[in-house]
């Protein structure tokens, strides 16, 4: 995705991608389950904003480079990429809680 997003950039045409974070592979996972361990719980909702802002910086980029605005658009891209990093991050600590919890016999899900 941010690669795409990328190149339409270096390109300065717009190209469709995603930018609906309800109807991407992930996010059709993430609405479909509710971890109910509060620990869980904090980082996952942490996960949901940061995911609607990372799709919605695609839509302003798209808009931008309509405009012919390719600063503005290749400034959503900095946006998009530094939230991947934080989600990644998050996905991170989600699979060390997740461990630990396992470990303790601790249910995410109930």
């Amino acid at each position: 995705w941010l690669l795409k997003l990328e190149h339409m950039i270096d390109l300065g045409k717009p190209e469709p991608i995603q930018t609906n974070d309800h109807r991407c592979a992930f996010g059709h996972f993430y609405y479909a389950v509710q971890p109910q361990n509060p620990e869980i719980l904090a980082v996952w909702k942490e996960i949901r904003d940061q995911h609607k802002e990372f799709h919605a910086n695609g839509d302003k980029a798209i808009t931008a480079l309509k405009n012919g605005d390719s600063e503005r658009a290749r400034g959503f891209l900095r946006q998009s990429e530094d939230i991947s990093k934080k989600l990644l991050k998050d996905f991170e600590d989600l699979v060390r809680i997740a461990e630990r919890l396992e470990k303790e016999q601790i249910r995410i899900f109930e």
